[in-house]
């Protein structure tokens, strides 16, 4: 009798002590909520994240609205994509995709190297980066378009510094050297690469005084002198 009396309370021991240890985590998972990230950043500060995640570290562990706070992590500036998922027994385990920019987009933008435009704080790290402009819905078009010329550009060893295209679809292109080109979107891979071939034959004056070099010709291009001339 004694016996089974001492198992009836060891039972009852371990229910009562599942129990309160329940309760520790409930309040544990409701009070002290926390997160951890699985990658490092290098634009996106913790104290943007601990903002982010200040509404839901309140909630409980199971309450917490995943898809809701992936959408409040991405609307962070320099956020390209969230990951989230729980971590037992009391962790929001976050992976931070950042943009990655490649260029300036306008005055106060950067474009990512997946063509998207974002809109930092603060532009001065980025001041002397190439700058891209044109219609927004065709920033990756004007992405694609800046990387090819470029290519196109390396036997002259030239740079671009900034490319435009302008809403009638003519690229402005400014060199770091201080010229320009202007092309046309018909058939302008065939005109520049015809421009490269014959550069090295125009005359040597000539060149040193040239401001731009206006390529929308069918069978030739221009050479300007003046540098308020460029459209």
């Amino acid at each position: 009798m004694r016996a089974k009396l001492g198992w009836s309370g060891l039972v009852l021991l371990v229910l009562v002590l599942a129990v309160l240890a329940y309760q520790t985590w409930q309040a544990r998972a409701v009070n002290y909520l926390s997160y951890t990230l699985v990658n490092s950043l290098q634009y996106v500060t913790l104290d943007e994240v601990d903002e982010a995640l200040t509404p839901y570290l309140s909630q409980s562990f199971w309450q917490v609205d995943l898809n809701a706070l992936k959408q409040r992590l991405e609307s962070l500036t320099w956020v390209s994509q969230a990951r989230v998922k729980r971590s037992w027994p009391g962790y929001i385990e976050l992976e931070l995709i950042e943009h990655q920019p490649v260029a300036r987009w306008g005055k106060d933008a950067l474009i990512s190297d997946q063509g998207v435009v974002f809109y930092p704080s603060d532009m001065s790290d980025f001041e002397t980066w190439v700058g891209l402009d044109g219609d927004v819905l065709q920033a990756s078009q004007v992405l694609a378009l800046w990387r090819e010329v470029e290519i196109r550009l390396q036997p002259l060893g030239w740079r671009v510094s900034r490319l435009t295209q302008q809403v009638d679809g003519v690229m402005r292109i400014e060199l770091a050297q201080g010229t320009t080109i202007l092309l046309d979107r018909p058939q302008w891979t065939t005109k520049l690469a015809r421009f490269v071939k014959a550069y090295p034959q125009i005359s040597k004056k000539l060149v040193e005084s040239a401001k731009r070099f206006d390529l929308r010709y069918s069978n030739g291009l221009a050479i300007g002198r003046d540098s308020t001339q460029l459209n």
